[in-house]
């Protein structure tokens, strides 16, 4: 979908409120504005912080519990 928008005196720009509501926004929610070349891009911080938790779950190895990180601080207290 196209939308249009236009630029006040003061630079401030208005989101359509399509675009506000398709991405879950409501009044005083905040966003991240990327800008990549010429192109912006706007993600909810709901968004990016879920994008974070996904690269940092991609970083374990197996499946790590409670009982996991007691037993690997126990060694690691055997060990000093």
């Amino acid at each position: 979908m196209t939308y249009h928008a236009r630029v006040a005196d003061n630079g401030e720009m208005v989101l359509p409120a399509d675009v506000a509501r398709a991405m879950g926004l409501k009044p005083g929610d905040r966003f991240r504005i990327d800008q990549d070349g010429l192109r912006i891009v706007l993600e909810t911080d709901a968004d990016v912080i879920a994008a974070g938790q996904r690269a940092f779950r991609a970083t374990i190895r197996r499946p790590f519990d409670v009982d996991d990180f007691i037993a690997d601080r126990r060694a690691d207290a055997a060990h000093d």
